[in-house]
């Protein structure tokens, strides 16, 4: 009995700037367009995947009555917001970007 994977192929449509894009990158590195999209997409998943989880564990926790009361939410906004400096106001406003010589 044979242990090796079998892999499947997938069908994707791109737009014509990112497939270029992945041409260009497999051709830098000497490798196929599938190994480069394959790639892409792991390191995508490795990413994507405990966020997905840690959010259907909040909305678990959620569910459940376990999570911060209007009551705390409010007083953190308001620590946060009282510790927060004001913003300044800028005299030279509409000439922003301008150079000054």
């Amino acid at each position: 009995m044979s242990t090796a994977s079998k892999d499947s192929q997938v069908s994707l449509r791109l737009p014509s700037e990112l497939k270029s894009r992945v041409e260009t990158y497999a051709q830098l590195t000497g490798r196929s367009k599938s190994h480069v999209a394959m790639e892409a997409l792991k390191e995508y998943l490795v990413w994507r995947e405990p966020q997905i989880a840690d959010l259907k564990e909040a909305i678990a926790a959620a569910d459940h009555g376990e999570f911060a009361s209007d009551q705390e939410v409010e007083d953190t906004f308001a620590r946060y917001s009282a510790a927060a400096p004001s913003p300044k106001r800028s005299n030279s406003a509409g000439k922003r970007g301008a150079r000054q010589k």
